[in-house]
């Protein structure tokens, strides 16, 4: 499933409720796929908006992405682990971020 959200006047949140399960809408099942959210900025509004959710639902969260690196993922078998986002994050060609293992470490999301 890809999500873009066009410019700043898209509404965040009703894109995210389009995915995660928070008002049983039309929404992603974590027990048949895998989910692999890529945002752009670390700290931007979208990647925030997602991180709040990181402890609720089973879905992984990268950012800093660029082309390079969602061809990649996109070419990846389709199914995901920790330790398979973990080594393509840490490739010095992609320059990107895996946020789930980084967020462990801060007490609050307020704190990012």
């Amino acid at each position: 499933m890809i999500i873009t959200i066009e410019n700043e006047d898209d509404n965040i949140k009703d894109s995210i409720h389009d995915i995660l399960p928070l008002n049983h809408k039309k929404n992603h099942d974590f027990e048949k796929e895998d989910l692999v959210i890529c945002t752009d900025i670390l700290g931007g509004s979208v990647n925030n908006g997602f991180v709040k959710f990181l402890g609720t639902y089973p879905f992984h969260l990268i950012t800093n992405i660029n082309l390079a690196f969602l061809i990649d993922l996109l070419l990846t078998t389709p199914t995901v682990s920790d330790n398979t986002l973990e080594m393509k994050t840490q490739e010095e060609l992609f320059g990107v971020k895996y946020i789930n293992k980084s967020i462990a470490f801060i007490p609050d999301e307020d704190d990012l």
